[in-house]
């Protein structure tokens, strides 16, 4: 697994939960897609963001949106992220 992410179960709205991203696996799809381990744990944080803040990828359509909502919130940091 790339990236987990936990909701919060405080009702405090400012506290979304938990994301917890696997560096091992970050490197092994670092060194494939040739970018850094770090824009990869980025990009896995992103998206265990997303998915706090109630957005979903069981669905390709859902998936594809995800991906380009990471790809964006990277490449405005300057983070040219391969996939």
């Amino acid at each position: 697994t790339d990236v987990l992410s936990f909701e919060s179960c405080d009702e405090d709205q400012s506290y979304l939960g938990d994301v917890i991203a696997c560096v091992d696996v970050a490197a092994e799809h670092a060194a494939r897609l040739g970018h850094s381990v770090v824009a990869e744990c980025q990009f896995y944080v992103l998206h265990g963001l997303l998915h706090l803040l109630g957005l979903d990828d069981h669905q390709p359509r859902q998936r594809r949106h995800m991906l380009k909502l990471q790809k964006e919130a990277l490449l405005q940091q300057g983070i040219v992220f391969k996939s």
